[in-house]
């Protein structure tokens, strides 16, 4: 079956450093943090319509949880661990 992803509305990604993933993300990317809550963070990119695109959280193994998209036909989640290199 072919997947044709429309829209990526965020990716959310679990990172042993979350301060330095901060750092990165709105320094070197550009992102704009426009949230604070439950331990997560959530940066938006200007221009884009949704009111996030990145959510980080702390945690011990790096990965990447749910990332939400519209697609055809409807994909609802994908996720994988990151490569510990």
């Amino acid at each position: 079956m072919t997947v044709s992803v429309t829209d990526l509305q965020y990716v959310a990604l679990a990172v042993p450093d979350l301060a330095a993933e901060r750092a990165f993300f709105g320094e070197k990317w550009g992102l704009v943090e426009v949230a604070e809550q439950d331990g997560s963070v959530y940066f938006a990119a200007e221009g884009m319509p949704h009111p996030y695109v990145l959510v980080l959280r702390c945690a011990r193994m790096r990965s990447a949880r749910p990332i939400w998209s519209a697609s055809r036909p409807p994909l609802a989640r994908m996720c994988w661990p990151f490569s510990s290199r």
